[in-house]
């Protein structure tokens, strides 16, 4: 389990997935070494090719691939098969894939948690 702390928001993640499989991180936010209580937090994970406005797979909490642990601070994300299966794999050229976590407090403030680049692995 990684711990985000806050004073270093918004931080780089670069991540692998292997296209079709499933793909499971747990993260702790924190402050000053204590969890951040997330109860009534709300989160979003988006991922875009090059950079694009639009992304094409988003896992927040409320479709239920980002599960927010309340007082414990923790974020455990879920991409299941058929989601990572959406992620474009290389072709001649390794695309790049940006990706972005966004937590959402329950006064509506946003705070950028971080972002990164996600390579793709294809099965054989």
């Amino acid at each position: 389990m990684a711990s985000v702390q806050s004073p270093q928001l918004p931080f780089s993640y670069s991540t692998i997935i292997v296209q079709g499989a499933q793909w499971y991180r747990v993260f702790t936010y924190d402050q000053n070494s204590l969890p951040v209580n997330l109860t009534g937090y709300s989160a979003a994970l988006t991922f875009s090719l090059n950079n694009a406005v639009q992304p094409f797979l988003i896992a927040t909490t409320s479709n239920g691939k980002i599960v927010l642990g309340g007082a414990l601070g923790t974020i455990t994300i879920t991409l299941g098969q058929a989601d990572t299966a959406k992620l474009p794999g290389p072709t001649t050229v390794q695309p790049t894939i940006n990706h972005s976590m966004l937590l959402t407090d329950g006064s509506g403030n946003q705070i950028p948690l971080w972002y990164g680049t996600c390579t793709v692995i294809v099965q054989a």
